[in-house]
This record gives structure tokens, sequence and C-alpha cells, in this order.
């Protein structure tokens, strides 16, 4: 599953899409509570009267928004985090207590407007917690809704784009035709985006084509990985979102198209995904000559055991090393030289704990089963041997907290490496 993301921009008019049914939503001022207005008003008109007051309910799971709607006359609109929902009235056919908000799309957004004018937004983390619909005599049905924010940590970092699988095969396919004018790789695109049909069929063929040996050829390997990624969907979510923030935290990649074929960190993590998966089914050798050469390839080794989140950035990626009971959250932020690695020849659980949103600067270590919190930074060069709490810097060796950050911050997002406390 994509690690929840949330829009940097408050956005003036969205769409929500739950099971391909488009919501529309306009504006609505920025407020930390509930509304519920006619979206189908012209602009200053009052809102029906069908149109009710919520509450706001604030449960162990988060914050929750509750309120009755009559249909039709007026159509849901919710201010969820200062964010603008609404919807048309056939959408509500398809809802249950199960149903997930799968995306948002906003206008421009305020950073990169020359690279996209319409940007989806991943919408996990709010969940429809209650859908009643009681009949009622001579009158419209009347639906409660609840809309639920199911994850508390803060720390997912944030981006402006729609992670969705298709969404980012849609603009890759559109990078590569930008492409073509280059002769040089003309032949390698047409080969590894403009023949596929899909992401999963890209990849595969892609990461198929890097380490292939003469024992072991492309298209065995291609077969394999392609098996793999059909049985497991997830994978692809994690993929497209890694690519989403390889884009959006390097100033270096001016599209999706230069990380997805030429970033070894980005591509060595995709196939460590892929090996994991034959890792977990059993499949100990297969998994282990994923893992061999994507070390003699790219010169990164990740144990095929070791849980990696998604939207990860593995960033020049020469020199990382992440060991078989390594964890690591989402949103994580990794720099070249690091290492994740146990103490000793012990066994069990020997290995970092890193959670969401950390930013590991280049050349890193962390050493043993220790955690390191939620938002927090290792600085460049440091060695980390104990606990590392959240929303903090550590540096040094071994490594000491030299800096508190606020809550809000998500280093791994910032991409800043600055460890003054001056700075913040």
């Amino acid at each position: 599953m994509i690690s929840p993301i949330v829009p940097h921009c408050s956005p003036s008019a969205v769409v929500l899409m739950i099971r391909g049914v488009r919501w529309r939503y306009r504006a609505a001022e920025p407020v930390n509570s509930v509304k519920w207005d006619d979206p189908t008003c012209s602009a200053g008109a009052s809102p029906s009267r069908n149109a009710s007051q919520s509450r706001k309910v604030v449960g162990a799971s988060g914050e929750r928004y509750q309120s009755n709607h009559r249909l039709p006359g007026s159509a849901l609109v919710a201010s969820v985090k200062s964010r603008v929902i609404s919807s048309h009235e056939s959408a509500y056919s398809g809802l249950t207590s199960n149903t997930t908000l799968m995306s948002i799309m906003t206008p421009s957004c305020p950073r990169r407007r020359d690279r996209c004018d319409r940007r989806r937004v991943p919408c996990v983390p709010y969940r429809i917690g209650e859908v009643t619909r009681p009949a009622e005599r001579n009158g419209p049905t009347l639906y409660r809704v609840t809309i639920e924010l199911s994850i508390e940590n803060p720390c997912v970092p944030q981006t402006e784009a729609d992670a969705s699988v298709r969404a980012v095969w849609d603009r890759l396919s559109v990078d590569a035709t930008q492409s073509r004018d280059e002769p040089l790789i003309a032949g390698l695109v047409l080969d590894l985006v403009d023949g596929c049909d899909d992401l999963g069929e890209s990849l595969a063929r892609l990461a198929a084509s890097r380490i292939a040996t003469p024992e072991i050829g492309r298209h065995v390997l291609e077969k394999e990985i392609r098996a793999v990624l059909v049985d497991h969907p997830h994978v692809l979510e994690a993929v497209a979102a890694d690519l989403v923030v390889s884009f959006e935290r390097n100033p270096a990649y001016p599209n999706y198209l230069v990380p997805y074929l030429f970033a070894k960190g980005f591509l060595g993590l995709q196939i460590h995904r892929v090996a994991h998966e034959m890792w977990r089914s059993g499949r100990v050798m297969a998994a282990s000559f994923l893992q061999s050469r994507v070390s003699e390839v790219f010169a990164m080794d990740i144990h095929p055991a070791a849980r990696v989140g998604s939207g990860i950035l593995v960033d020049h990626a020469t020199g990382i090393v992440v060991g078989e009971t390594c964890v690591i959250g989402d949103g994580v932020s990794i720099l070249q030289g690091v290492t994740l690695g146990g103490t000793g020849n012990e066994d069990g659980d020997r290995h970092p704990k890193i959670g969401s949103g950390v930013l590991l600067s280049a050349g890193s270590i962390v050493l043993g089963n220790v955690h390191v919190g939620d938002c927090s930074r290792v600085a460049a060069g440091s060695v980390v041997l104990d606990r590392v709490p959240p929303h903090t810097t550590v540096a040094g060796v071994p490594a000491k907290v030299v800096r508190r950050h606020a809550d809000s911050l998500v280093p791994a997002d910032q991409m800043d490496h600055d460890i003054d406390p001056a700075a913040e």
C-alpha cells in the first residue's frame, strides 16, 4: 500500500476518487472544523436548506468528522485538515464502512508549476469510517457519513503528485514521448517504456536488462520479476511512491524518466522489493541471486529479508548496506554510504529499526537493534549506537542529540542536512 501522503498546498478545488468514481469539490476557506455546503450553488449563493452543521469527534484513531446529510439537494462537503472534500450524490452508492478515499487532485501547486499543471495526491489516510442509510418515508434518504483520519503519525513526508501506479505510468509515458528527440536513447526508451503496456511490464524489463547474466538471461529474469509484480500488486504501489519522491526530493531530476532509467538507487531498491517477496515465499536462492546482482551492479547491498516501506528515496546509493532484520518505515531518505548493520555475529533481531520520515545522511552508520524515531535526522558521518528520539537530530561518534525540531518538520522530505540549531 502506498504510504499516506498529504499535499503541501491548500487546493482551491479538489477531485476525490473513490473506487473509480469522481467526487468533485469546490473551494471553501481553510478551516479547522468540518463544514457542510452545497457545491452546486454559484459563488456567493446560500447553501441548500438540507445542509447541516457537523461536529468534530476526536478518537483513538485520530481526527474524525461526522455529520448527517440529506440527498438529493446538496452534496457532501467537508474540510479535512483545511482541505475541501465533497461529492456528487451518485458516489454514495459505492460507499461502505471500509471505503478508502484513494486520491485528491489539486490545481497547480505552488512548487514546480512549470512541470505539472495538475497533480493527483494519494489520500490513503482518509477513510469512510461509518455509512448508514436508514429508510425514510416521503423524503430523501438520510445518509450519515463519518470521514476518519486513519493514521495518527504526522511523520509521513508530503508530495505534490499522485503516487498511484496508473498516474505514474502515464507521467513516464509523457516523459518518454518528450525524450524521443534524443537519438542516443531513443531505442532504449522504445524498448523499456514505449514498448510496454504498463509499469509492471516496463519495470520487469528494465530490471532484467540491468542484472541479467550469461547463465540467467534477460528474458528468464523478466518473466520471473513480472510474475512477482503480478502476484504482489502492493510492490508496484511502492515503486510508484518511490519514483514520485525521488523526483520531488532531488532537484537534479528534470522528470520521472531520468531516475526511472538511470538512478541506480531507485532501481536497486525496486529489485530488492521483488527479492523480498521471493524470500517471503520461500524462494531463498532466487532472492539471494537478485541481492547478489544488485550488490555487484549497483554497489548497494540490501538483504532480501529486510523490510522497507514505501515513498523511499535512495540517493546515489553507492556503499549502502542494510541488514537482514532491519525495518525501514515510510518516506525515508537514504544517502550514499549508509550502513544499517549489526554489532557482531549474534543471532536474532539484531539490526536497526528506522521510523517514518527519517533522513539518513551520507556516511551515517546505525548499528544494532536500536530504534531511530520518526522524523529524526542522522547527520553525515555519525555512528548511532543508542535509541534516537523522534523529532531530533543526532550527530557525532558516537551520535548524540544536538538538536530538537518542530513536530511538523519531516527531514526526509526537506532534505536539509544542516545541524545548526539556529537554522530552524
